[in-house]
Parts: C-alpha cells; sequence; structure tokens
C-alpha cells in the first residue's frame, strides 16, 4: 500500500482510541469504505466535516503518498455528493458536461437515458435522472478522496448496480453511507458504524452490526 488517508478530529474517535481513523488504499488504486448509522447519528454530518462545510470541531483529513510525509488535503481533492443535489437547474446537461470537461458520448455509452438530451435543462430531468448524473460526474473526475450520502436514493436496481461498477472502478478512496445495507456491504472493503455522534466502530461482519443496533436479525431470515 503506497498511499493511505487518515481523518484526524476532535470530536470523533475509533473506539475512544486515538480520535484517528485511517482509510487504507488497496493495492488497484482504491478503497471503498461504507459508514453505518442509524437515522440522527450523525453521518452526514460527519462528512460535512471532512468536506469542510462543517467547522464546529477541529476535523481534517491527511495522506501519505509514496512514503512522503502526512499532508492535508486540499479542499479541491475532495468530491462531496450531498443527499440535495449540486447541479445548478437552469443548466443544460451539454454545458454541465463543458465544464466538467466530459464528452457526450461517452455519456451515453455508459447512460443510454441521457442520448439526445444535450439541450435539455437540469430541471427537466427526474430526481433519479440528475442523481445518476452527478455520481457520473464525481466518479469519473480526478479525486484523492469521495463522499457519497445516499447515492443510491432515487436509482433503479439497473442504475444502482451501474454505480457501484463505477465506484469499483475509480481510483480514488471512496467514503460512502446509505441505508441500503444489502447493496452496499458486499461493495464496501471496509465498514464502520457510528454510534451517538461520536464513536466510529471497525465493522468486521454483518453480525457486528446486528450487536451495534444498525440491522435487525429478520433481515438474514431470507438467505
Amino acid at each position: 500500500m503506497s498511499t493511505k488517508l487518515r481523518l484526524l478530529s476532535s470530536s470523533y474517535s475509533i473506539e475512544n482510541s486515538k480520535h484517528e481513523v485511517e482509510l487504507f488504499l488497496g493495492v488497484n488504486g482504491a478503497k471503498i469504505i461504507a459508514l453505518y448509522g442509524r437515522n440522527g447519528s450523525g453521518k452526514s454530518y460527519l462528512l460535512e466535516l471532512i468536506c469542510g462545510i462543517k467547522t464546529t470541531f477541529s476535523t481534517r483529513v491527511e495522506i501519505q503518498e509514496k512514503g512522503e510525509n502526512w499532508r492535508k488535503l486540499n479542499a479541491n481533492e475532495i468530491g462531496y455528493l450531498a443527499q440535495h443535489n449540486f447541479i445548478p437547474p437552469h443548466l443544460t446537461l451539454k454545458q454541465v458536461l463543458l465544464d466538467y470537461s466530459i464528452n457526450l458520448h461517452d455519456l451515453v455509452r455508459e447512460c443510454s437515458l441521457f442520448a439526445l438530451k444535450e439541450n435539455y435543462k437540469i430541471k427537466n430531468f427526474s430526481g433519479g435522472e440528475i442523481r445518476l448524473l452527478e455520481l457520473y460526474l464525481l466518479l469519473h473526475r480526478e479525486s484523492k478522496l469521495l463522499l457519497l450520502d445516499e447515492p443510491f436514493a432515487q436509482l433503479s436496481p439497473l442504475h444502482v448496480q451501474q454505480v457501484k461498477t463505477w465506484m469499483k472502478q475509480s481510483r480514488c478512496v471512496i467514503l460512502i453511507t446509505d441505508h441500503n445495507f444489502q447493496e452496499v456491504f458486499p461493495l464496501a472493503d471496509q465498514h464502520l458504524l457510528l454510534k451517538d455522534k461520536q464513536e466510529i466502530i471497525l465493522i468486521e461482519n454483518e453480525e457486528e452490526l446486528i450487536r451495534g443496533g444498525y440491522i435487525p436479525n429478520s433481515i438474514f431470515e431470507h438467505n
């Protein structure tokens, strides 16, 4: 492993230890980390702390590459998908792709639903289409860390699988929080459970999520 990221915070901790979580990049250049937690546990707030939207606590992300010293991750090296849309609704699809230096044909090749719609304004697309487009933009840009807050919301099962493919192909570290547990757990390489808005617990298996009060026993009854 030649590259790793770590979150340093005065507010969040792992198992009450050093207030530090390290997110490792694998040999393939990517790592997908799932962040679980009940509604109101502070998952979205933690993502906002990491990307700098919230500054209530002293929180920063550091990176160490190829044996070099740790350095703070710059804001332009972090991508963030919030639960609300970030693309201005008055722009056309063509304008958005131009802003992100993305070729329309490349987008259509992977998402045929955008074919012949380059002059459509974003406000004329459905919520699911906008979500899919935003995920495409973020997962096809150069970032060191990508934060995804409920990325599968509003997506059809087919498009959930498409997004999962993009995530696997991405070269950046991805921190994802989504209540679609049965899609997220097999996808992620590392699992974290956020409890009581202050403790991050490393999770090894589904049973630990049951004991942690995140998923019910019944979720496995039909497996």
